[in-house]
């Protein structure tokens, strides 16, 4: 999955110029779906999601919505609700109406689709591409508090710094880069663990190995997984 998604990575960023529109959102399934979804990938043999208002295809939610994906997914035995953190590579995209029952792009001028094209709250993977275009980062295991409505969190929890540790951006960088490479970003690290170079130099040295590009977009996924967890996250007691 990981290899068939840098190479649709790279065919996008030639066909579409140097922005391969590449975007972080979320997708709601029951458990047993998800735990399937890590393990097989993404199943595009049964009926569309959201009864494929929006065409037939994968649907996501975009971050700014991720409240969205959390209510709209099924709560398992212990009141769980799981959403699977992507990456998307949208490519060109085009807006669907609801009711279509579009199954492909309407042209080569696009890759996937949206519901909206100001304010999208869905973003559309056509099946033929859900083996390239998405590649699921985390799953985040959520229990909604309807007392708070699935908003409380921890006063002073939601991240206010940009800063983000090597440690959390070498775990994320090993989704999206290939092994050899993250063999290189480990050894950076190891030297660093042991003192004989220094955090700047380390970041430095992956920006140039790994890319800007690459490097925002993990930077970026890793936000959007804490903040949503600060944010989503409830007491997990049921005591009042």
């Amino acid at each position: 999955m990981l290899e068939a998604f840098h190479d649709q990575l790279k065919a996008t960023q030639q066909k579409r110029g140097e922005h391969p529109n590449d975007k972080v959102a979320f997708y709601e399934a029951p458990k047993e779906k998800v735990i399937r979804t890590i393990r097989d990938g993404f199943d595009v043999s049964g009926a569309p999601d959201d009864g494929g208002y929006f065409g037939l295809g994968l649907y996501f939610t975009p971050e700014p919505f991720a409240i969205n994906s959390v209510m709209s997914a099924t709560a398992d035995e212990r009141g769980l609700r799981h959403v699977l953190l992507c990456r998307l590579i949208l490519g060109a995209v085009e807006e669907v109406v609801h009711g279509s029952r579009q199954s492909q792009p309407s042209s080569h001028s696009f890759d996937s689709a949206v519901d909206n094209q100001n304010t999208p709250t869905r973003y559309i993977i056509w099946y033929s591409d859900a083996q390239t275009r998405v590649l699921p980062l985390y799953v985040m295991s959520i229990k909604v508090d309807f007392r708070t409505r699935g908003l409380s969190k921890e006063p002073g929890s939601r991240p206010t710094s940009p800063w983000t540790s090597i440690k959390d951006l070498i775990s994320m960088l090993s989704r999206i880069l290939p092994r050899s490479t993250m063999c290189q970003i480990r050894r950076l690290h190891n030297e660093l663990m042991e003192r004989k170079t220094t955090r700047q130099q380390v970041v430095r040295r992956i920006r140039h190995i790994a890319g800007d590009k690459i490097l925002l977009c993990a930077i970026k996924s890793i936000r959007a997984k804490k903040a949503a967890c600060s944010i989503l996250a409830s007491p997990q007691d049921g005591k009042s």
